[in-house]
């Protein structure tokens, strides 16, 4: 039998969850959107590549019904690019931060949305939407809220924007050199649904041989005990 749950909402109880309810599926399809456009942007490079006329490149590349099967047609693609090394070392990279980034967007995909409501004797204190998995019960650790839709909506949005100023036909003008287009992809966040921002690491400072510093405490004491003091 299925469980009752008895709860009650205030009419602005009832206004706040109607607002929440339309933030989080304008956040959840605006991430879709996001995502369906970095496909997009991917198909230009792979038309670019393969020097196909356009509707039959779109027949095959869109033919792949999941992401890895076209992800896979580009990677194949760009093995035979005439392609500079620069460009072929951008593609990779925009390719690998995608296929990254498809993760998350299977999660949200696949999973469903659901109305969790914090209760105190009966009556809802507040509520959140958010995706979760049909396996699990309860809130998990897997659950996306919707700070984590728009953050992804975003990181799509810059891996396609990169990919599009990138493109050697469809990119803006003047174009920058590819190592430029790299670099911004590489300061990316490695998941979708992170802010955090890459950086390249420094190394540290290198520790100093212990034979020199005793070699250097050793003068410095001499010099110390040579020197004249004050009241000689």
């Amino acid at each position: 039998m299925a469980q009752q749950y008895n709860f009650t909402f205030t009419p602005e109880q009832v206004r706040q969850t109607n607002q929440v309810h339309a933030e989080f599926h304008h956040a959840y399809g605006l991430a879709m959107a996001q995502w369906a456009k970095l496909e997009r942007m991917l198909y230009y490079w792979f038309a670019y590549i393969t020097r196909v006329e356009d509707k039959m490149a779109r027949a095959i590349f869109f033919s792949g019904r999941s992401f890895n099967a076209r992800a896979e047609m580009l990677l194949a693609a760009i093995e035979h690019a005439q392609l500079s090394a620069g460009q072929i070392e951008f593609i990779k990279a925009s390719h690998k931060r995608a296929w990254g980034y498809s993760g998350f967007r299977n999660t949200i995909t696949h999973g469903e949305s659901m109305m969790n409501a914090k209760l105190l004797n009966g009556v809802v204190q507040s509520v959140e939407y958010l995706i979760v998995q049909g396996k699990a019960v309860g809130p998990q650790g897997t659950d996306v809220s919707i700070d984590q839709l728009l953050t992804a909506a975003d990181n799509f949005h810059r891996l396609a924007e990169i990919i599009h100023n990138a493109h050697p036909v469809y990119g803006e003008k003047p174009q920058k050199p590819p190592e430029e287009y790299l670099a911004l992809v590489n300061a990316l966040p490695n998941q979708a649904n992170s802010k955090n921002v890459q950086t390249p690491s420094t190394p540290g400072p290198q520790p100093q041989d212990d034979r020199v510093n005793k070699k250097a405490y050793r003068a410095e004491q001499a010099a110390t005990k040579t020197k004249p003091s004050a009241d000689d």
